[in-house]
């Protein structure tokens, strides 16, 4: 078994939101990946949709005061600190490209539903 170190190097993190539409920046030289957070109320789930319009679809519905938290880097969601199986139906994943802003959105801007997110500046 191989173990690669990540190449990576990280720098300060850009936060935005909550809102139904955030900007995010990266000030690095390589593609970030961003972790998101979805809070509110939502029995039918909803979707996140990227930069370049990219659809991540979560099934599962969204209860006020248990916000998802969603990893761009391998479109895990966790609620409360745990994984939860099957709740992506759709797992585009999608990065900020360097030295670039993105939108990341809520699709249709469900009512009482927000999104936030982090960021790190990513260099190689």
């Amino acid at each position: 078994m191989f173990v690669l170190p990540d190449p990576r190097r990280y720098g300060p993190v850009s936060n935005d939101g909550p809102a139904s539409s955030i900007q995010l920046t990266n000030r690095g030289n390589f593609p970030a990946t961003p972790v998101l957070t979805v809070a509110g109320s939502r029995p039918g789930g909803y979707t996140i949709v990227g930069p370049a319009g990219q659809q991540f679809v979560v099934g599962q519905a969204l209860t006020a005061g248990h916000p998802h938290v969603i990893d761009m880097e391998d479109g895990t969601l966790s609620i409360d600190g745990a994984v939860v199986p099957g709740a992506v139906t759709a797992p585009r994943l999608f990065t900020i490209p360097a030295a670039t802003s993105g939108t990341v959105s809520l699709a249709g801007a469900p009512a009482g539903v927000t999104i936030s997110g982090q960021l790190p500046d990513t260099f190689i």
